[in-house]
């Protein structure tokens, strides 16, 4: 599973830059698209892609352990939320979905990451894997810093003299929060990529 997903970011990643600003740069760009429904048409081929891996990951589990079934799945979820209080089970469904979609937003919010880091080595005309890699991880770090500012560290100063645990516990308010700021950040991203691709290109 994990072999498929790093094959399949590393392809998509590799085509991205690619279709971009490398060879294949000159045509993409004179296609009569505008800048920012390239890179949109990228990012949905990107995550359409994730989406055909996901799948893919899913079935070579199946495949690896047989005598798990779908319905042994489902009994062991129903089991988990029948433990849980009638008067909560309202909340607990409404966090599982707040939870789901967080998930599929940061997965937006990664693919557009990656866009921007690969964007960045465009200025670089050597080194650019590095180049990749070190704006990653820097700009992952810099919206984990901003997250703990902003959502996390108020979190815990609420709960530190109240009861701890609850920190571990989340609330659908803080996943509410988690969520909005991912879809600015994504939306800051797109703006910078956009903005680049459309007055600094650099193509090979």
């Amino acid at each position: 599973g994990a072999g498929i997903f790093a094959l399949t970011y590393f392809s998509i990643i590799n085509r991205y830059y690619n279709s971009m600003y490398g060879n294949e740069g000159y045509l993409t760009n004179t296609l009569p698209l505008k800048t920012h429904e390239l890179i949109l048409a990228k990012f949905f081929n990107f995550l359409f892609w994730i989406f055909i891996g996901s799948v893919v990951s899913l079935t070579s589990i199946m495949l690896l352990f047989p005598t798990i079934t779908f319905k042994e799945i489902w009994a062991f979820t129903v089991g988990l939320i029948s433990e849980i209080d009638s008067t909560s089970y309202l909340d607990y469904i409404t966090r599982i979905i707040l939870i789901v979609i967080n998930n599929f937003v940061n997965l937006c919010l990664n693919i557009m990451i990656i866009f921007l880091s690969v964007t960045i080595t465009n200025f670089f005309n050597n080194y650019k894997l590095i180049a990749g890699i070190v704006s990653y991880f820097v700009i992952r770090t810099v919206l984990k810093i901003i997250y703990f500012l902003l959502i996390y560290l108020p979190t815990f100063l609420m709960v530190i003299n109240k009861d701890p645990e609850d920190l571990f516990k989340g609330s659908a308010l803080n996943i509410l929060l988690a969520i909005f700021l991912a879809i600015i950040e994504w939306i800051i991203i797109f703006s910078i990529i956009n903005y680049i691709h459309k007055n600094k290109l650099n193509l090979e």
